[in-house]
């Protein structure tokens, strides 16, 4: 689905390991590791700062106990500060760029800047907190949720460890209940890996309680039978299958999941063969155009434009029409095309987006 998600969990995943590295040996070259890990996390996505600033938290594992523990704890920190250092200066290579002012435009779309959050600190951490924490339990299942809370409650050893997993599951999920302006299912996906040692540790704690192959058998079989359900149904029948309302909607059945998109390429590259056409989209960024330039910006006899919004009808449209034909691409659910809204358009097909009442349609403008 070209998201960034399971790269960005990588990362994350990988500057925990190498954290938990620097703070029991104290070297340099895990210093300059660390800081190309975080770098290259946050070139994918903004959320990897959280791995700069957790990263004090691994201090949770550190050897206080050893001779002299202030010059390798100072060490640790000018360490740490290096791989800050490396990871911010990889994203400010970003700087290079003339569209850079978007990456703070983007993150703005999905969380509350602190000026604005201040306004309103509490007001949506509650609706938040439900969403997120019915996805996380969609999710992990509650097999799994059951063997985490058994590792937490009941085995006894590896206390450091599990609080640090805690700790980097814990603080970004209440960071996005309390900061999040529009969140999905797949933002809690990086920080609900820390989980899984978790529900290892407490599947190996149920085995450890048993001699016997069979009961053992059992206990699996009971743990993944549910999660391999979820995905026998997703694979056999994705537009009902049992995973959050909001990802079957925008990934199966709602606009973003490129209904449409097969269809207009096809029919597009036909069209093209014997003129040139101009197609505008509903949409400057994101599904529209861009689908449409992955597959036709080659085609010298099509040009593509995007236009947003489109509630009033863009003269450059009209004035195009006049010289070549000129398609226009509706496909957000809130806008229905009504007699006299726009020029006259000519409905060249339509797709119904998965199993919801909305579609996406391909109109001609034949108005003079």
């Amino acid at each position: 689905m070209a998201l960034y998600d399971s790269m960005v969990a990588a990362f994350y995943v990988w500057a925990l390991y190498v954290s938990v590295l620097l703070v029991k040996r104290v070297r340099l070259d895990l210093a300059f590791i660390l800081g190309f890990i975080i770098g290259g996390g946050v070139l994918t996505k903004s959320s990897n700062f959280f791995s700069i600033y957790l990263l004090p938290f691994v201090l949770i594992l550190f050897n206080f106990r050893q001779k002299k523990p202030v010059p390798q704890l100072l060490k640790f920190i000018l360490f740490a500060v290096v791989s800050a250092g490396i990871g911010f200066g990889f994203y400010n290579i970003l700087r290079l760029s003339p569209l850079f002012e978007m990456v703070s435009a983007k993150n703005a779309t999905f969380v509350y800047p602190l000026g604005e959050w201040i306004q309103h600190p509490l007001t949506y951490l509650t609706s938040n907190l439900s969403g997120l924490t019915s996805w996380l339990v969609q999710y992990l299942t509650p097999s799994y949720l059951l063997l985490i809370l058994i590792s937490i409650i009941f085995v006894g050893k590896f206390f450091k460890e599990k609080l640090l997993l805690i700790v980097y599951f814990l603080l970004p999920f209440l960071a996005l209940a309390l900061f999040g302006k529009l969140i999905y299912p797949r933002f809690i996906f990086l920080m609900s890996l820390m989980l899984l040692p978790l529900a290892a540790w407490g599947l190996e704690y149920l085995f450890g309680k048993t001699d016997k192959y069979f009961i053992k058998i059992i206990l699996l079989v009971v743990v993944v039978i549910y999660p391999a359900f979820v995905s026998v149904s997703f694979a056999v029948n994705p537009a009902n299958a049992a995973i959050a309302d909001m990802d079957r909607n925008q990934y199966i059945n709602g606009w973003a999941a490129g209904w449409g998109v097969k269809e207009s390429v096809s029919f597009f590259t036909k069209e093209a063969q014997k003129q040139k056409i101009f197609v505008a989209t509903e949409g400057t960024f994101g599904l529209m155009p861009e689908t449409m330039e992955i597959y036709l910006i080659g085609n010298k006899n099509i040009t593509i434009k995007g236009f947003w919004p489109i509630d009033i009808f863009p003269k450059e449209v009209i004035d195009i029409s006049k010289k070549m034909p000129t398609y226009l691409i509706f496909y957000q659910p809130q806008h229905r095309v009504l007699p006299g809204t726009y020029p006259t358009l000519k409905l060249i097909f339509s797709v119904r987006q998965g199993n919801t009442n909305d579609y996406y349609r391909v109109y001609q403008l034949t108005s003079k």
